[in-house]
C-alpha cells in the first residue's frame, strides 16, 4: 500500500521528484486535500466491488520505476546508521 500512496501522491503533486538532487520535496499545503482524495477512491473501488476495477486501480499504483523509486530508496539506505536491532530482555535473563 505505502507504493499506492507514494505513486498516487506523485501523480496528485503532493510530492515531487527532483531528478538532479534525487530527493522529494513534500508540498504540505495539498496534504489534506491528497489524502482525502486517495481515501475516496479507494472507498469508492472497495464499495462498487468491481474486480476488474480494483486490479485496474492496483496496477495504475503499483508501478516501480528504478530511476525514481530506485534512487529513494537508495538514498535512505545510504542514510541508514545501523540496519538492524538487538533488543535484549531482562526478564529472560539476557
Amino acid at each position: 500500500m505505502q507504493l499506492m500512496q507514494w505513486n498516487f501522491f506523485l501523480e496528485s503533486g503532493l510530492l515531487t521528484f527532483d531528478p538532479s538532487s534525487k530527493t522529494l520535496r513534500i508540498h504540505y499545503d495539498k496534504y489534506h486535500d491528497v489524502v482525502g482524495k486517495m481515501l475516496k477512491k479507494v472507498l469508492e473501488v472497495q464499495y462498487e466491488g468491481d474486480k476488474a476495477a480494483a486490479d485496474k486501480f492496483i496496477d495504475q499504483y503499483t508501478t516501480w520505476d528504478e530511476n525514481l523509486h530506485g534512487a529513494i530508496a537508495k538514498n535512505i539506505r545510504d542514510q541508514q546508521r545501523y540496519r538492524f536491532r538487538l533488543f535484549k530482555y531482562a526478564a529472560l535473563g539476557e
